[in-house]
């Protein structure tokens, strides 16, 4: 996570949403990185790790609720989607599978991903419906991040800033509805249900 303690304001970085190309631009307007990059505060997720929260109130003493705090959000279909060509090793021998997905992979990837990294279960959790969290869309993102900076009073984007072009590495570039089966989107339809509605996704 990244914040500025001067002006109580936060940024959360959700995988998969060129969040490191936006905490660059945070940085840039005097935020600092605190623990990871995925990182969040804990008081936002359930958790019993009684080291992390004590760790955490070392460096970041202040009560979380009272900053300001900005999340991306993305198409949970092309979300999914992304994640299945990402190749993450570190994993402990989590593979990803190749297309078309299965429920069964959805099922393991939730599992593998809230075992494995605990600190970030708010990718899965609805953080933007914690008071004070302002989202933008991934799909739209220099025009919110751009909206959000001038709602903080900080520097607008130059021209020449934020030009996120990285794409996962062997994605096909056409729609992810040629490569979701019924089966898989009827299974992220479940699974992503408050995010659909609230967000207006469709399939």
């Amino acid at each position: 996570m990244y914040v500025h303690f001067e002006k109580k304001l936060g940024f959360l970085a959700h995988m998969r949403t060129a969040s490191t190309a936006t905490a660059e631009v945070f940085m840039k307007r005097g935020f600092t990185r605190l623990f990871g990059h995925h990182s969040l505060p804990l008081s936002f997720v359930k958790t019993d790790n009684a080291y992390g929260e004590e760790n955490e109130r070392r460096w970041f003493t202040e009560d979380p609720f009272d900053y300001r705090w900005a999340c991306t959000i993305r198409n949970p279909f092309d979300l999914i989607l992304s994640w299945q060509y990402i190749k993450r090793t570190r994993f402990q021998g989590y593979r990803v599978t190749p297309l078309p997905a299965t429920p069964e992979w959805l099922d393991q990837f939730f599992w593998h991903y809230r075992s494995v990294l605990w600190s970030n279960q708010y990718l899965f959790s609805a953080v933007w419906e914690i008071p004070g969290v302002t989202t933008m869309r991934y799909e739209i993102l220099r025009q919110d991040l751009d909206a959000v900076l001038h709602m903080w009073k900080l520097e607008p984007l130059a021209a020449d800033e934020f030009l996120h072009t990285r794409k996962t590495p062997g994605r096909p570039t056409d729609s992810y509805r040629n490569h979701i089966t019924p089966e898989m989107r009827a299974h992220i339809e479940t699974r992503f249900t408050k995010e659909l509605e609230r967000f207006g996704y469709s399939w």
